[in-house]
């Protein structure tokens, strides 16, 4: 009996915030065979309102600066580590994801610094 598990197939939709991630990945999953999707739980973020309200606070300044920024990425970086978790222990499936860790750097850090 071969009792080797097959590592799953990672598939991870990258984009800024509002840009349509999780609407691709819901149109995506019923297409595609032997799929898990493991979608970013945004509205359990406490800090998220509260960016939201600075940046509309700022923008009417000019201030790029959001004290909320750092706060809501370390929500979202102990999301995606859990999320990352998750996967290791799924096998033989597709995994669609909508963001990664890979991404933090080129679509938050840069944008924000």
């Amino acid at each position: 009996m071969n009792t080797t598990l097959k590592k799953s197939t990672k598939i991870v939709v990258s984009g800024n915030i509002g840009s349509g991630k999780t609407s691709l990945c819901l149109f995506l999953r019923p297409k595609i065979q032997n799929c898990v999707y493991i979608e970013e739980k945004f509205q359990s973020l406490e800090k998220l309102p509260l960016y939201y309200q600075e940046n509309q606070k700022n923008s009417s300044r000019g201030d790029k600066y959001n004290r909320f920024a750092l706060d809501l990425q370390l929500e979202f970086l102990d999301q995606r580590y859990n999320n990352e978790k998750r996967c290791d222990m799924i096998t033989d499936k597709v995994l669609l994801l909508d963001r990664c860790f890979h991404e933090d750097y080129f679509i938050f850090a840069k944008t924000q610094m």
